[in-house]
């Protein structure tokens, strides 16, 4: 996949609660935030069949990991992410990448969101 980054007040907030997401970047440079669950507040309920909750951003409790090609992240079940964020010294503000959802019951990974 690949898209345009955008300022972080822009993207939006998400976690799954059956799959692990691998995000590999393949060009370009990007921010993905994390956050403590216990710091965000939903902005919609669970959806089934898109395996995915939306949150607003939150204040506090957040850490940010600048992937760029060669490198990847592993997000399992339950954990709040912000993908899409520019890198303010970014020169070019979009990236390719290669996303595998992995389903979390294959490697015994619960959920209990």
């Amino acid at each position: 996949m690949a898209y345009p980054l955008k300022p972080r007040d822009q993207c939006l907030y998400e976690a799954h609660r059956r799959t692990i997401d691998i995000q590999v970047t393949l060009t370009g440079c990007e921010g993905i935030e994390f956050a403590d669950m216990r710091a965000i507040l939903a902005r919609n309920n669970y959806s089934d069949a898109l395996d995915v909750e939306h949150f607003d951003l939150p204040t506090r409790g957040i850490s940010t990991v600048r992937n760029i090609p060669g490198f990847f992240s592993m997000i399992l079940p339950g954990e709040p992410h912000l993908p899409q964020i520019a890198m303010s010294d970014e020169q070019n503000p979009s990236v390719r990448k290669l996303v595998v959802k992995v389903p979390a019951l294959l490697v015994g990974v619960v959920c209990n969101s």
